[in-house]
């Protein structure tokens, strides 16, 4: 998993035809997972949750299986 921030721009955020405002998430090897929720549809592949202003930290819980992000709001 990595994130790439909105680079500025809002509506980035909301565009799955865009890597930016995205958490992505790629195999070692660069392949996208069979699992990743936006393969089979018009979103890029390899993105795991969008609508983000600039994801500052990301924690996976091997548990329980979760991705938690911690982010700036829109005011810094």
């Amino acid at each position: 998993y990595f994130s790439i921030g909105d680079r500025g721009e809002r509506d980035n955020g909301q565009d799955t035809q865009t890597h930016a405002g995205s958490i992505l998430r790629l195999n070692l090897d660069g392949s996208v997972p069979q699992d990743n929720p936006f393969k089979p549809s018009e979103a890029r592949p390899e993105i795991w949750s969008y609508g983000h202003r600039n994801p500052q930290g990301m924690f996976y819980d091997e548990a329980t299986k979760q991705l938690w992000s911690i982010e700036h709001g829109p005011r810094g």
